[in-house]
């Protein structure tokens, strides 16, 4: 799977990502994740071809697709069930004008436990 990412991005130029707007996780119901989304530009279609590319190569790799719809964005924040959030008014709130630039895409793997979230990198890819 590494050798799949590393060969994808060698042929990506570095690029960048605009945020924008904020949202939660579910949409609807008791929010789980604050979010911040991305401008629909340039950079988020790159952003979305590179994800549907490498999608495809790790199925052609025997590995199940994603059942989920693709929606990139960064996560800010994750609630405790146990504890009632006001985050209505997150969704009003509007990040500034920020630009990210992309130049790696970093393979990692996501451990939800009691105690929060542990991220682990596995591979690091640089683009071009």
């Amino acid at each position: 799977m590494t050798a799949a990412l590393d060969e994808l991005v060698a042929a990506e130029s570095p690029f960048v990502l605009r945020l924008e707007g904020t949202g939660t996780f579910p949409q609807t119901g008791s929010a789980r994740v604050l979010w911040v989304g991305l401008c629909d530009d340039d950079g988020y279609r790159r952003l979305l071809a590179l994800q549907r590319r490498l999608e495809e190569r790790v199925q052609k790799l025997g590995w199940q697709a994603e059942s989920r719809s693709y929606h990139p964005h960064l996560t800010l924040g994750r609630l405790r069930r146990q504890t009632p959030a006001p985050v209505g008014d997150w969704k009003q709130h509007m990040p500034e004008p920020t630009v990210v630039p992309v130049d790696e895409l970093v393979l990692m793997r996501s451990d939800l436990q009691d105690s929060g979230p542990q991220y682990t990198n596995l591979h690091a890819a640089r683009l071009g």
